[in-house]
């Protein structure tokens, strides 16, 4: 087992934010010098650096390609070592991973982490131009504990013919393309682009219909699969000379071509990122003559730009876009043959150049960003002759960052289970981005939209835990909405969106929010069933009335006890506890009794102050949950006090009937449960709580607050007002009178 130290020695590199600082070591460089030769060929070195979590510890790993052989890492947090786990994990003598291709033009190119058959752990695909290889995880209980591969770690599925009379796979990437819930395996074949469809099981099977076989173009090199356009599927882009490239996926199984954009000529990575933070992917294109920025100014429209300037002369380059200084919007990174650049982002997509703290001594291919070391900033590694370089970022952030992890779990969630039944995997296509929640009634959304990506750049992936900075967005002591769009279910053709509170500094130790798609509370009940529960029983979307939904509510029914708690540890295999066996589960039920549920809505007294619910839904659309009178959040069939006066409702209705029936003692048209000043004297109810003269009629519904005293009327307290003006108008004239006489 080969140990590699990250450095602590400290390099600055000239930005825009001079707060983004990198480690550069000669420790770290010769630590990967294993990864590539240093003949300074081209042809020579891998490309791919994807990093995943796949021995489930909560860091991220790492696989790098090279020429004749793919390297595994685990990253060892108590030491902060890289361990190179190739052998035994991977590799035996000279099979698996250390297999050497025996051809000079056999370089291993793309690779993918991704797990193919829904057993929760990630497993690797890599390619070089006559062969895939699928290396399925083994999991925890292996005799080797995550390891790889079948027999003598040899890859469980090799693929070495296509849909076409030749084979030279280049750029891979992973994607739901029929929306069955797994995941299938997209590659470049040189003259046409092919897909591999997924059982669910890690077997794969050729797509033989268009767009995804015989294309006719030639000269192909990476791919990029992101749901550009935003509409629940992804999308691909594969560098083909000569047809279109992008293709929008419209439904499962449904693909156009994009006709605004093809890209000709010899070219390198390709990345879609939002770069000027309007909620619209991007797209950085690298062209040999000219590598620049297409803007999306219109959603499914890319328009090229003049940014950033300088990109040229990266034919076959790498490329990848974070936040390296966590001030909120994207930064470019393009690497090269010794012209890595990295472009600062000011926040609209303008670029300014930077310096890297290193030195390319050789050509460079896949580079991506991640924070490896968890501490809120993005690092980096670059894969480049004859050493890969990690760097590290130490800027001093603090708490102003949040990592989001999206996880989706399979359909068939009982055969391999997590502790809740789901069988977890990275959401790979869902979007996320972020709203300021300062404002709840106003939320507006900050920083740019990103993804759960599943290839990009020169054969690399990005890291599946996806980093926001914050320190230009409010900062991580600050509120926001973590707004995320995904489809959980097989076949889903609606796109499902959760919006989850969240306050990053208050996340203990690493801020990092993991989301299960399916299950966004957490609390272990599918978002299907928990819409299904409230269905069956007539009760509403939120049932407790505090401004969120049941299935973003630990607490559905507001009663104190966690809907975990209530639904007896449910999963996915299970049904959530019903005590009584009516078909209504505790967890909906708002009584202490779980035996005692709550009425269909509309015909109960849900709050019990003596109004039904009905009778609350006060614009008579029947739907009650859009009155709330108060506006704080609950709506009044759900409120104990409508109008927030301090007097409960159920007290209002009481002392109106006491007070012969006045419901509106003002006549004001609101009803005193509703009107924060009934007697409309002026003073509120909340500060006339008594019944100061004891007459049984409470001060709020008694005008002025004492019903038979002198100051009964506006009258007599307007005389009262102008008397007092009078007298201190008199005294004063008096002392004037004095101070004259005595010459003062």
């Amino acid at each position: 087992m080969k140990r590699f130290v990250i450095s602590a020695i400290v390099l600055f590199f000239v930005s825009v934010n001079a707060r983004a600082q990198f480690i550069d070591s000669t420790a770290v460089q010769t630590a990967f010098s294993v990864l590539n030769d240093s003949s300074g060929n081209f042809d020579d070195m891998g490309y791919a650096v994807v990093w995943a979590d796949f021995n489930n510890d909560g860091f991220l790993d790492l696989v790098v390609n090279q020429q004749n052989e793919s390297r595994l890492f685990f990253f060892n947090p108590i030491s902060t070592l890289f361990e190179d786990m190739t052998n035994p994990k991977i590799s035996n003598g000279s099979n698996g991973f250390l297999r050497n291709n025996g051809n000079a033009f056999g370089k291993w190119r793309s690779a993918i982490a991704a797990d193919f058959n829904h057993d929760g752990f990630v497993d690797i695909a890599r390619n070089w131009f006559e062969q895939i290889e699928v290396y399925l995880n083994n999991g925890s209980a292996d005799a080797e504990p995550y390891s790889f591969g079948g027999v003598s770690r040899a890859p469980n599925l090799t693929i070495s013919s296509g849909t076409t009379a030749t084979f030279n796979s280049e750029g891979m990437g992973v994607l739901d393309y029929d929306g069955d819930g797994d995941l299938d395996l997209l590659f470049d074949n040189d003259d046409a682009f092919e897909l591999l469809l997924n059982d669910g099981n890690a077997s794969f099977s050729y797509l033989t219909s268009a767009p995804f076989h015989g294309s006719g173009g030639n000269d192909g090199h990476f791919i990029a699969v992101t749901d550009y356009d935003a509409n629940g599927f992804v999308d691909i882009l594969v560098d083909i000379s000569s047809i279109a490239d992008l293709w929008s996926q419209t439904s499962p199984s449904t693909f156009a071509s994009v006709a605004n954009y093809t890209q000709e000529g010899d070219t390198g990575g390709d990345i879609f990122c939002d770069f000027n933070a309007d909620g619209r992917f991007d797209l950085f294109a690298v062209n040999g003559s000219d590598s620049l920025i297409y803007f999306q100014d219109n959603l499914g429209t890319l328009n090229v730009s003049t940014q950033p300037s300088g990109a040229t002369g990266y034919q076959y380059g790498g490329v990848d876009c974070g936040d390296v200084d966590s001030d909120g919007d994207l930064d470019l990174l393009v690497v090269n043959n010794g012209a890595h650049q990295l472009f600062i982002n000011d926040g609209s997509g303008a670029m300014s150049s930077s310096s890297l703290p290193v030195t390319a001594n050789g050509l460079g291919s896949g580079a991506t960003f991640a924070d490896v070391d968890q501490d809120g900033d993005v690092d980096l590694l670059i894969n480049q002759n004859p050493a890969a370089v990690f760097l590290e970022n130490t800027s001093s952030i603090s708490e102003d960052y949040l990592i989001v992890r999206v996880q989706a779990d399979s359909e068939d969630a009982c055969q391999q289970t997590n502790s809740d039944g789901f069988v977890l995997r990275d959401d790979i296509g869902a979007t996320i981005r972020l709203l300021d929640n300062a404002n709840p009634n106003n939320p507006s959304y900050v920083g740019p939209i990103q993804e759960v990506n599943g290839g990009k750049g020169a054969g690399s992936q990005s890291s599946p835990w996806v980093h926001f900075g914050l320190t230009h967005l409010g900062g991580g002591d600050h509120s926001y909405l973590v707004e995320i769009k995904f489809r959980y279910q097989q076949g889903d053709s609606a796109l499902d969106t959760v919006r989850i509170p969240v306050h990053p500094s208050d996340i203990a130790g690493y801020q990092q929010l993991n989301v299960i798609s399916s299950d966004p509370d957490g609390d272990s009940i599918k978002t299907g069933d928990e819409k299904a529960d409230a269905a069956a029983a007539g009760l509403s979307d939120d049932i407790d009335g505090d401004g969120l939904a049941n299935w973003l509510d630990t607490d559905a029914d507001g009663d104190g006890v966690s809907d975990r708690s209530e639904a007896g540890d449910s999963n996915a295999c299970t049904s959530a506890v019903d005590s009584d066996g009516d078909g209504v589960p505790d967890y909906l039920v708002s009584s202490s009794d779980p035996n005692v549920d709550p009425p269909p809505l509309g015909t109960g007294d849900s709050d019990g102050d003596g109004l039904l619910d009905s009778e609350e839904d006060l614009n008579g659309n029947g739907n009650p949950d859009d009155d709330d009178s108060d506006r704080d959040g609950i709506p009044n069939y759900l409120d104990v006090d409508d109008d927030d006066d301090g007097i409960l409702t159920s007290q209002e209705i009481t002392d109106a009937a006491a007070y012969g029936g006045r419901t509106d003692v003002d006549g004001d048209g609101l009803v005193n449960w509703l009107d924060t000043d009934s007697d409309g004297d002026g003073i509120l109810d909340s500060d006339e709580s008594g019944d100061a003269d004891g007459d049984g009629v409470p001060d709020y519904l008694s005008f002025s607050g004492v019903s038979g005293g002198a100051l009964c009327s506006i009258e007599s307290r307007q005389k009262e007002s102008w008397l007092f003006v009078v007298v201190a108008l008199a005294f004063l004239i008096r002392k004037r009178k004095l101070q004259l006489r005595d010459g003062t």
